[in-house]
């Protein structure tokens, strides 16, 4: 299954691209989203450092986990209509992107879910986390093209 977006996605979107402020700690600490390795997150460098993508109602958001290195793989916490679900891009020997360089600084990026807490066929979860994602990813201006591969398993 596979996701292809434009740019233009983030002008139609109901998501967007917003550094972290105090009143967001709030959902975050609601829904207990936590660190790849399920520590609580520092919350003075999430409000120093952190960005995320949300919803213009403040109902969807997407947080990145970390990870992203060796065995632990690049994860990222979705959470839509009440319920949290977790996806993990590349480790144990699974590749995280594709990257093709274009002219410019330029370039084209496809990222690999390799295991996720959603059932791998479309649905609104899965249509949305990947609008979530494109809409972050879109946020390096040199960004042409952004793909989300959801590997079978």
């Amino acid at each position: 299954m596979r996701y292809d977006f434009e740019r233009s996605i983030c002008e139609i979107t109901k998501f967007e691209y917003k550094k972290i402020e105090l009143e967001d700690l709030k959902l975050i600490e609601y829904y207990d989203i936590r660190q790849w390795n399920w520590e609580k997150f520092n919350y003075d460098l999430l409000l120093k450092y952190g960005t995320w993508v949300i919803d213009k109602e403040r109902n969807s958001f997407l947080i990145g986990m970390g990870g992203g290195s060796f065995e632990i793989p690049e994860m990222f916490s979705f959470v839509f209509k009440d319920s949290v679900y977790i996806y993990k891009f590349g480790g144990g020997g699974d590749r995280t992107y594709i990257s093709e360089q274009l002219e410019n600084y330029n370039y084209n990026l496809s990222m690999i879910a390799s295991r996720y807490s959603q059932i791998s066929k479309r649905n609104e979860v899965t249509d949305n986390f990947a609008e979530a994602m494109a809409v972050q990813h879109y946020s390096s201006p040199n960004l042409n093209k952004f793909s989300i591969i959801f590997k079978n398993y």
